[in-house]
């Protein structure tokens, strides 16, 4: 028996993947060097704070990263207790990290 229904269903599914196999190649394609410098402490933080409010793929885009990569950084931080330790940081001091690392920069230049 023909069912439409999950026909229509497996052909949506079929183009979902392949839309976002298409979106990865654009991704590398627009961004061919890929090897960066490794993260900042304070991205690292702002990571483990927010990656449950927004997910790997908004914050790959917002940290320069591909989404792979943002998942195996949390599954790294997860596997060395950093990921806890950030998250559980106060705001104040976070501030101070972000402020350390500011003047840092300004003396590096």
């Amino acid at each position: 028996m023909f069912d439409a229904e999950n026909v229509a269903a497996d052909e949506w599914r079929g183009w979902d993947e392949r839309i976002r196999a298409t979106a990865e190649v654009m991704y590398r394609l627009k961004n061919p060097n890929t090897r960066k410098k490794r993260l900042s402490l304070s991205d690292r933080v702002y990571l483990a704070k927010y990656i449950e409010f927004d997910g790997p793929t908004m914050m790959g885009s917002l940290l320069g990263r591909h989404r792979t990569h943002i998942a195996t950084l949390v599954v790294n931080m997860k596997k060395n207790g950093d990921y806890e330790r950030y998250k559980n940081l106060s705001d104040e001091e976070y501030e101070k990290i972000l402020e350390a690392e500011e003047r840092r920069n300004e003396h590096a230049l």
